[in-house]
């Protein structure tokens, strides 16, 4: 199966996609999908008041245009690990993006949580006809679910029980956190140094309910299918479902909801998605350079999976300031309540923007 998949490195072909006319009720919808009320990304008229001209998408929304999917390797199971964007300008309202993808490599790796793991490497580039709008890189790696589990690298973790206490002071954190958006105000680059935090967001305790807002703002996918559409997909991809203890196939992403299923891959209970924690971290970004600036590159590495009832801290900093470039770059992490670092990343920033004009949609 590995060389199979090998011979499949640089053929391109057009994903599968969940949106391809891009609306501000579709943008909305995603932003909402991970707690971000950024009017930018959800109120068109005070987006036409900016220098965008128009809505304009968060940068990890590519997610819910196409999101390239692991190949081959029937049954064995896919970790989302990272990825990077690169954009040409912001994807806006009013966009018809189309999805082209190809494997570009596929390294063996030896790890604890598996044994013999592959991460598996795919670019995708998305285009407004003939413009090439970004070009996204994601990151996979493809792990044996039986050897996981027998292996239990993360079972010694517990879920959190939280005090009365604990949850008003969360609630009290979600209920300032508007105060530090930057919004229309300016981010000057002669105000900003190397070494300025970004204010904190928090993300959590992590619900199945913050999953499901995760799965209604960026689209099911390929593999959450209903009802005919689902047993046709198993028809051509017998090895695709995850069998639970009733004989019931399901989607190989019920291990972001089932406990069961989770525990049978090796984990001790359902945990977030890689792309949902990759849009907290762009939602930390997009907070604090206001509505006159804009992400032109994001990269961002997960290094340990999040479980429901994990609460996040997002943390940033700023690493460099070009004002002749007019761009800035910032760092930025995850860290869950027991102190471990659970993604971290880099993104830079642009405060010259380019007027995108009124949308027709």
């Amino acid at each position: 199966m590995v060389e199979a998949l090998r011979a499949r490195i640089g053929q391109k072909y057009e994903l599968e996609q969940v949106n391809r006319l891009i609306t501000s009720d579709i943008i909305a919808r995603y932003a909402l999908g991970v707690g971000d009320d950024n009017p930018l990304f959800c109120e068109p008229e005070y987006a036409a008041s900016t220098p965008f001209g128009r809505v304009i998408a968060p940068p990890t929304f590519l997610a819910t245009v196409a999101r390239s999917r692991p190949q081959g390797l029937r049954g064995v199971h896919a970790l989302f690990a990272g990825l990077r964007i690169e954009f040409q300008r912001p994807v806006c309202e009013g966009d018809r993006l189309k999805s082209i993808t190809a494997l570009d490599s596929l390294e063996e790796k030896q790890g604890k949580y598996s044994g013999t793991s592959y991460i598996q490497q795919n670019v995708t580039t998305h285009s407004n006809g003939d413009e090439l709008v970004a070009t996204a890189t994601s990151y996979s790696f493809r792990t044996l679910r039986d050897e996981a589990r027998e292996r239990g690298k993360y079972q010694a973790l517990t879920r959190k029980t939280y005090s009365a206490d604990e949850i008003a002071e969360i609630k009290q954190k979600y209920l300032d956190e508007v105060k530090a958006r930057r919004g229309s105000g300016l981010l000057d680059l002669s105000q900003v140094k190397v070494g300025d935090e970004l204010p904190s967001l928090i993300k959590g305790p992590l619900s199945v309910a913050d999953v499901i807002c995760w799965l209604n703002g960026v689209g099911a996918g390929v593999f959450i299918k209903s009802s005919r559409q689902w047993y046709e997909y198993l028809n051509r991809h017998p090895a695709a479902g995850m069998v639970d203890e009733y004989g019931v196939p399901d989607a190989p992403e019920c291990v972001h909801w089932d406990e069961r299923i989770a525990k049978k891959i090796g984990m001790p209970g359902p945990y977030d998605y890689g792309w949902q924690r990759c849009a907290w971290l762009g939602h930390l970004v997009t907070d604090w350079i206001g509505d006159r600036a804009w992400v032109q590159q994001i990269k961002i590495e997960l290094r340990a999976p999040n479980y429901v009832g994990d609460l996040t801290t997002l943390t940033g900093s700023v690493t460099s300031v070009d004002p002749d470039a007019k761009s800035l770059t910032v760092q930025m992490q995850a860290v869950d309540h027991r102190g471990r670092l659970t993604a971290k990343g880099e993104a830079r920033v642009v405060t010259d923007v380019p007027h995108l004009g009124a949308a027709h949609v």
